[in-house]
């Protein structure tokens, strides 16, 4: 889980929302309409700053030169907008020599009338470390109080960046639509995902590690963090597996299979193979410098752990593997590398599973919010060939929490064009707000939280995305730091375990869907105030406005619904309201999630 954060300036040039057009945005004026920032500075010209004149038209290159401390560059305009308003930001990139940093990205923020900062998006990273030309894009929905947005392309840290034929536009709006009676929903017998994966959550397997051990955590405290997860009933699990905890001299030979972070990984392990969770080994190489240029040693490592796993301790629950956390954020830092290297080095560990006689599958991409590296993973035949299913991570800032589709149907429209579909999951998401860093999020603490979750599972369902995996189960120590990942549904000692309202949120999937059930498309007449899903014979659906929601419903009989509000989730276990539905009709409560079951 990576994350960056920008400083943000007021530019003077400012756009009418009225005619909302990006001022020379294919540079064909030179920088007329732009202004260049370096660092907090805003320049009237830069040598950082080129426009080279090509066949194609021109093109901006801006050139990052080696730094210690990476630099921040950007060209900025701002435009108009009204709370609400959909803001789309599109660019094309090529990128090279990258390294540190976050490379290139777009970027939107907001400022009120006083230009007071109202937060930003980040747009997905370049990393496409081969020269290549990519399309950028980035998305948000104007804050309350919102008057102007700031465009910006970036490039941060080493390398050399292009950019060509720059847009933005508003799209629509996310207020929700005014209701005269009942939203309408229409429950169809199309199915958009055959066989789901379901919904679970992160689970790093270090809370029996020695730093959690030393804050006096009781057997008893042990086992009530055991039994809630036997409650929420996950349909699978992913898992952070660190080299340097089993393989430390990255040699292939020399294993220390019985650390101490291994061993709690296995004591983890126990409760989801008695369960019979499946779990995604994710590696993550912190520390290991010379992954591709010892890969053959790297393969026989993972191979040798993966084989202790399942035959040494019988924990052959773990079905799934992937190379690396966010690769597309790894490369960059570690480069030069080339995605051919990144392809010949799952070649050579799936190959290690074959001569051991493994059986375990490939997860692909595994990208942090890169739909660039993701189109890489799927259209690079060979590759998607070699993998079971796609993967992608996200973390949604308040500006883009309620635009969470435009995330899924960018990937799933992408595999829909390969000839074998292959499942769509997201195994990292959750939800910033201005305290969020890596390892703490202020948000999680709130029941908002619990909605924004409800909306995007129920974006996932409907436009067949097969599951998802929320960052994480529970609060503890990890092995990189003695600082707390005080993310999770509940949280650590310090706080008596107190449960997270987006706990429920979770358990309202984990416990209802079961896994290869089939989803089915679900349209509402109001989706920016009500989303309903459908998985097997259950409902789920999030009422995201302020009031009372009647509610018709067609295509699905309905027996009962559970409604769950702020005022009522209370405890680890069943909670909510049980509202009566009569002829397929019920009323939401303002600001709630819940489910209904057919008869």
């Amino acid at each position: 889980m990576k994350r960056f954060i920008g400083a943000l300036l007021l530019v003077s040039s400012v756009v009418s929302a009225q005619a909302f057009e990006l001022k020379n945005g294919d540079f064909s004026k030179g920088f007329a309409g732009w202004d260049i920032k370096k660092d907090a500075e805003i320049l009237k010209s830069c040598d950082d700053f080129q426009i080279l004149e090509l066949n194609s038209g021109n093109v901006v290159r801006i050139d990052a030169e080696p730094s210690t401390t990476p630099v921040w560059r950007a060209l900025r305009q701002a435009v108009e907008v009204e709370e609400g308003d959909i803001i789309e930001f599109e660019i094309g990139v090529r990128l090279e020599h990258p390294l540190y940093g976050h490379g290139s990205f777009l970027m939107i923020a907001f400022l009120d009338n006083n230009g007071r900062d109202l937060g930003f998006v980040g747009g997905e990273p370049c990393t496409n470390i081969d020269g290549v030309w990519t399309e950028l894009a980035c998305h948000a929905a104007a804050p309350e109080g919102a008057t102007r947005a700031v465009l910006e392309i970036v490039m941060h840290g080493q390398g050399n960046g292009y950019f060509r034929n720059a847009h933005a536009s508003i799209t629509g709006t996310v207020n929700p639509q005014s209701l005269h009676g009942s939203v309408k929903v229409e429950v169809s017998e199309k199915v958009t995902c055959d066989s789901l994966w379901g919904f679970g959550f992160e689970d790093d397997g270090w809370f029996y590690n020695e730093l959690n051990r030393q804050q006096g955590i009781t057997e008893a405290e042990y086992q009530l963090n055991r039994d809630r997860i036997e409650w929420l009933q996950p349909n699978w699990v992913r898992m952070f597996f660190w080299h340097k905890e089993w393989c430390p001299t990255s040699d292939g030979e020399t294993f220390t299979f019985e650390s101490d972070g291994m061993q709690s990984h296995y004591k983890t392990l126990e409760l989801y193979q008695r369960m019979n969770v499946p779990v995604v080994f994710a590696g993550t190489r912190w520390g290991v410098t010379d992954l591709y240029t010892n890969s053959k040693a790297f393969a026989k490592s993972v191979g040798a752990m993966v084989d202790y796993l399942h035959n040494e301790k019988g924990l052959t629950c773990v079905k799934y593997w992937t190379l690396l956390n966010e690769p597309n954020l790894d490369l960059s830092d570690h480069g030069p590398v080339s995605f051919s290297q990144y392809v010949e080095l799952h070649h050579l560990v799936k190959e290690e599973f074959k001569r051991r006689g493994l059986e375990i599958k490939i997860i692909g991409s595994d990208d942090g919010a890169s739909s660039s590296w993701f189109d890489r993973c799927v259209f690079d035949q060979p590759y998607y060939d070699m993998v079971d299913v796609m993967c992608s991570h996200v973390y949604m800032r308040p500006a883009e929490a309620k635009l969470s589709e435009k995330f899924i149907e960018k990937r799933t429209d992408r595999l829909a064009q390969q000839s074998v579909r292959k499942p769509f999951i997201v195994g990292e998401y959750g939800f910033h707000d201005v305290n969020m860093s890596s390892h703490v999020s202020t948000k999680m603490n709130t029941f908002d939280y619990g909605i924004r979750n409800a909306e995007f599972c129920i974006n996932l369902l409907n436009l067949g995305g097969a599951g998802a995996s929320i960052w994480t189960s529970h609060a503890a120590y990890y092995a990189d730091t003695p600082k707390l990942m005080d993310f999770g549904l509940w949280r650590y000692k310090d706080s008596d375990w107190a449960i997270r309202p987006v706990y429920h949120s979770v358990a309202m999937f984990t416990r209802e869907i079961a896994t290869g059930d089939k989803a089915y498309g679900v349209t509402t007449s109001h989706p920016r105030r009500f989303k309903m899903a459908r998985a097997g014979d259950t409902l789920f659906w999030v009422n995201m406005s302020d009031t009372k929601t009647p509610v018709q419903i067609s295509g699905f009989d309905c027996w009962k619904a559970v409604a769950m509000t702020e005022g009522n989730i209370k405890g680890d276990r069943n909670c909510g309201d049980v509202i009566v539905v009569k002829g397929n009709k019920f009323t939401a409560p303002p600001r709630s999630f819940g489910y209904i079951k057919t008869k």
